[in-house]
């Protein structure tokens, strides 16, 4: 079963939310597990995250569901986050698009905000700096 946007609630402003709930009562391997892993591996794939609603669940179900899912969701993570040279904080999924997370990484100096500008803008930008 292939997940899509009508199997998770989603808001144009906001993450995916997942239902995990009915997992208490299933185990690994189970349909109602299955179609969890879909709808987890979907809104990674589609919104970089989810917003994950497990009541009554415990911690034990839902790190199992975590540790098979993530994995095979980003496997090739690695190989794209050690592709830049850049200063990075991290990645922004959405869709088939990864954008770089850049950030300033001491605000209160000029050298910190030079080199920002720099990495922004390599061939300089006037109305910037």
């Amino acid at each position: 079963m292939a997940a899509d946007s009508k199997d998770c609630n989603t808001n144009v402003n906001a993450l995916p939310v997942v239902d995990l709930s009915g997992l208490v009562f299933s185990g690994p391997g189970s349909i109602e597990w299955k179609q969890a892993q879909k709808k987890v591996e979907w809104a990674l794939m589609n919104y970089g995250g989810f917003d994950a609603i497990y009541n009554h669940i415990g911690s034990d179900v839902v790190d199992g569901l975590f540790e098979k899912v993530v994995p095979e969701t980003v496997k090739n993570m690695e190989k794209i986050s050690n592709a830049s040279t850049l200063p990075t904080s991290g990645w922004l999924i959405f869709g088939d698009f990864a954008f770089n997370g850049l950030h300033i990484y001491d605000p209160d100096s000029l050298s910190s905000l030079e080199d920002y500008a720099k990495t922004v803008w390599p061939q300089g930008n006037s109305l910037f700096w």
